[in-house]
């Protein structure tokens, strides 16, 4: 499963930076466990590297180390507080929000929208993603509303946010909005993917849930093939579920 802080790794270059580490060295280094020894190989003469603590942060959360993850992004920040700064931002947000520490992981994803603002106010690179994870994040404090409205704002600048509009239908859905849950679930599997149906795999059982809910209450007599294939995916609804991370 890939995350948000995966897509941006390869965009941005430290020769701009200032930094002494050349583009191949850092290109060449592989991921995972041995991807933490060799950034850390390399900030070994090249310390005040903010680019090698971001990616070596990312290694660290790719490796489920989400606190040394967190220690990372933040000394990446405080060698070049300009460095990528709001997938930095953002990046340590997931991290904490996988640590449970969502009230620090909204303050990281609204300082990340807020600096993307100030970038580029015509389309801020990855702002979407950044409304996503914050509106996530709101959902599992159990604000919902809200966090609606932030997953409004991410379709806003990515229309076709596949797991942003996947998530949003579950909320409205949860919350008694089943029309507009159903438009949802109807651009993403007739106007967007348009194969017209989810594939039976235990991380859409949710979805065949509260799809089938939303039918039930609009008198769809459909609902009974989807509450069929959440049972079979197992589906249970007081059980914490998987939420993609980007």
């Amino acid at each position: 499963m890939k995350s948000f802080l995966s897509i941006a790794l390869f965009l941005v270059s430290s020769v701009f930076y200032g930094q002494t580490t050349s583009w191949e060295a850092i290109y060449n280094v592989p991921q995972g466990r041995k991807g933490i020894n060799g950034f850390t190989n390399l900030l070994k003469t090249d310390s005040n590297n903010a680019e090698l603590y971001w990616r070596r942060g990312y290694e660290y959360y790719r490796t489920n180390q989400y606190r040394l993850a967190i220690e990372d992004f933040t000394k990446s920040i405080s060698k070049d507080s300009t460095f990528n700064h709001s997938n930095v931002l953002a990046d340590r947000g997931i991290a904490k929000e996988m640590l449970g520490m969502f009230n620090e992981a909204i303050v990281d994803f609204s300082q990340a929208i807020a600096y993307s603002f100030t970038q580029d106010t015509t389309i801020p690179q990855g702002i979407e993603k950044f409304y996503y994870g914050r509106g996530r994040t709101k959902f599992k404090l159990g604000d919902t509303l809200n966090g609606i409205k932030d997953l409004d704002s991410a379709l806003k600048w990515w229309p076709q946010g596949y797991h942003i509009r996947k998530l949003r239908a579950r909320l409205l859905a949860s919350t008694g909005q089943y029309k507009e849950a159903m438009d949802d679930y109807n651009f993403l599997l007739y106007k967007w993917k348009g194969n017209g149906e989810f594939p039976m795999d235990k991380e859409y059982a949710i979805d065949f849930y509260w799809r089938a809910r939303a039918k039930q209450e609009l008198g769809d007599s459909s609902y009974l093939k989807d509450l069929e294939a959440a049972k079979k995916l197992k589906y249970k609804k007081d059980k914490l579920t998987y939420l993609w991370k980007y």
